[in-house]
């Protein structure tokens, strides 16, 4: 059962909190706090698994709450979500994560983004729990172990009438403790801290890539073994060890210098033994946890992802509501001007400017839920020269295309590949400041097994994008597709990452080559359509809203009225009569009511999802009880949701991806009508 603690400094904020939290996680228990005081306090006591942290408080902000708990032993490893009273700037969320929170909402909370914040929390905390039940359990076998080496040691010196008997136990304890030092990257060493003379097992030679026959100054604290930047870190904490008395030595990380040039993170700890009041011997174990500390923080690394890829979707799939509204009303207005009309070219050009910012609002979708690619039949050469000339218009960057004859079309999301060719001409773009050529070349590849690494065999296009830019040093060849790396000063370094993600997601693969001061290659497989032939050039379908013996009807479902509106008049420029609803239970109401009258929708458009109410994947299912014909089209901003990608298997006849213009939506009409 899940423990929550919420902290605000308003009642009526912790009762509405606790009574969402309740609604979503029935079996949580809520635990809830009026001040930073308070809340520390109870999070002491009480060791909630997650803290909902308001930040505006008196007194105590959310930021000083939210310091003093990371820096807790007792608390820090409970996860803080972060609760802003208003939309912040950039700089307020980069506030509160490097305060130590986990994550961070605005109000007013979405409770599906709450919810997933949450249990990603609570996943976090239990990953994190068992990770250090983990090393508790080891640092006990190694205690343990150390201890068994310890007593069978004074067991040779007390019986030495015994000593044939005793050395062959010790034989085989140090058998043991050498296999379970071997298993756990684990050693141990003993310094005279009177003579400075220092004895190694073979597991400490092993943790240092020392040869056994070596002499190794270890843990002498002012040699060259350790890091210099740990070294004065080491030397208090074994020194204030040995002044306090204790005789036990606290556990501590820190890194050290191997032989072989390689710096490493070990965790000691160990034992003094004194002799009249001082310290004469040092034992202790040194374990390497260096892949450890990467997990660690690869960890991390994918929790912050996590935050802030909803966040991204988040605002991205508002973004696309709102270029819903100026898509269908600038394309609405481009089909009431003729083409000779001084205002037509400016609504064009404003319309190729909005497409570029729909290939943004796709990448940022991309990168924060990775979808299923909607495939199609993409003619890449085409689809090439429209994003490549488009992004260098302006620039003094040459495109040149090499496409091969009878180029094979591709199985691809159109939408998705228009972002890899994008991403791709802007960096290659940016390579080149003074100009120069990037050339683009197409081609059918039929690979073989084993040809291309990671790649299926089967018929593929093959495209190449050579720069004659600056180049990428080969120190950086390893990293240019993480999340968030980039050599550019200007840039988020997520155009990489997304092509990435784009291209395995299409089982395709990417690789890269480059040469500093010659530029760069970029080589990626997409998979070839499955009839392997160029087809020809399809007609758009000519949709006929009406006739002199029938209007055609369509039911539009969409929570947002800015969408319904302009979604209504964009059908009835092309001629249909239009009804709407604002959920799914209103639209399967509609529904019920048009068959029972005899006269069913020839359409019906739904939004997928409808925060707080029933959404079109719910509603279609009921739909098609009342009418097993109806001619159902799925429509959402998120346009890599598996459903828009699968669409048919889940009873819709279509999909219209946000934003839209009115030529699409006649398009995918007609596409239904010939279903």
């Amino acid at each position: 059962m899940p423990k929550i603690l919420t902290i605000d400094d308003k009642q009526d904020n912790l009762v509405t909190l606790s009574a969402v939290l309740r609604s979503i996680i029935p079996d949580c228990t809520i635990i809830t706090a009026l001040s930073g005081v308070e809340g520390i306090e109870k999070a002491r006591s009480e060791s909630p698994d997650t803290i909902l942290l308001d930040i505006k408080m008196p007194g105590m902000d959310g930021y000083e709450v939210c310091n003093r708990l990371k820096a807790d032993e007792q608390t820090k490893h409970i996860p803080v979500i972060m609760i802003s009273a208003i939309r912040t700037e950039s700089q307020d969320l980069v506030k509160g994560l490097n305060s130590g929170a986990d994550a961070y909402l605005a109000k007013p909370i979405d409770e599906y983004v709450l919810i997933a914040q949450v249990n990603t929390a609570l996943r976090t905390k239990k990953a994190e729990d068992q990770l250090r039940n983990q090393k508790e359990l080891m640092e006990a076998m190694v205690r343990d172990r150390t201890a068994e080496l310890v007593r069978t040691n004074q067991q040779l010196k007390n019986e030495i009438e015994e000593r044939k008997q005793a050395e062959k136990l010790l034989k085989e304890s140090e058998s043991k403790l050498v296999q379970a030092q071997y298993i756990s990257g684990m050693g141990d060493f003993t310094w005279d801290i009177v003579t400075g003379e220092v004895t190694c097992s073979k597991g400490m030679y092993r943790v240092l890539k020392y040869d056994e026959t070596e002499e190794v100054n270890f843990p002498r604290i002012n040699t060259s073994i350790h890091h210099s930047d740990d070294i004065e870190r080491v030397t208090q904490w074994i020194m204030q060890s040995i002044s306090s008395g204790e005789k036990k030595l606290p556990p501590n990380e820190y890194r050290i210098n191997c032989k072989d040039g390689s710096v490493i993170h070990v965790h000691t700890e160990g034992r003094i033994e004194y002799k009249d009041g001082t310290a004469v011997k040092l034992f202790g174990t040194c374990q390497d946890i260096t892949e450890q500390k990467k997990i660690e923080k690869e960890l991390q690394k994918m929790q912050k992802l996590k935050s802030i890829g909803t966040l991204a979707g988040g605002i991205a799939h508002d973004f696309n509501n709102i270029l819903m509204g100026l898509f269908g009303n600038i394309s609405i207005a481009k089909d009431t001007l003729s083409k000779d009309h001084p205002g037509f070219k400016f609504l064009e050009e404003t319309e190729k400017s909005m497409g570029r910012a729909t290939r943004l609002t796709k990448q940022l979708l991309t990168f924060a839920k990775g979808g299923a690619p909607v495939r199609e039949d993409v003619s890449i050469d085409r689809l090439a020269k429209e994003i490549v000339r488009f992004d260098l218009s302006g620039s003094n960057v040459m495109p040149v295309f090499e496409p091969e004859a009878d180029l094979w079309m591709a199985q691809a999301d159109k939408g998705q590949i228009q972002q890899v060719f994008s991403n791709l001409t802007i960096n290659a773009d940016q390579a080149m400041p003074d100009g120069g050529h990037l050339y683009i070349k197409l081609a059918n590849a039929a690979v073989s097994e084993n040809l291309v690494p990671n790649l299926s065999p089967g018929k593929y296009i093959k495209v190449t994008m050579d720069d004659e830019g600056t180049g990428i040093d080969h120190k950086y060849l390893d990293r240019i597709f993480d999340p968030y790396f980039s050599t550019k000063q200007a840039g988020c370094g997520l155009g990489l990452a997304t092509v990435l993600s784009i291209i395995n997601k299409h089982n395709g693969h990417i690789s890269v080559d480059s040469q500093l001061g010659k530029g760069t290659r970029f080589t990626f497989y997409l998979p070839a359509s499955e009839s392997q032939e160029r087809p020809e050039t399809k007609q758009p379908v000519a949709v006929k809203a009406s006739s002199t013996e029938h209007i055609a009807r369509v039911l539009v479902m969409d929570d947002e009225k800015v969408i319904l509106n302009v979604t209504k008049r964009m059908l009835e420029r092309i001629g249909y009569k239009v009804d709407t609803a604002l959920d799914g239970g209103e639209a399967i109401e509609i529904c019920r009511q048009a068959m029972d009258a005899g006269k069913p929708f020839d359409y019906v458009i739904m939004d997928l999802t409808i925060p707080g109410g029933i959404g079109g994947k719910e509603a279609i299912k009921e739909i098609l009880e009342i009418d097993p014909d109806a001619r159902a089209i799925v429509s959402s901003g998120y346009a890599d949701d598996p459903v828009m990608a699968n669409y048919a298997e889940y009873g819709f006849k279509g999909m219209a991806a946000k934003p839209y213009t009115l030529n699409e939506l006649r398009e995918v009409m007609g596409q239904v009508l010939e279903k």
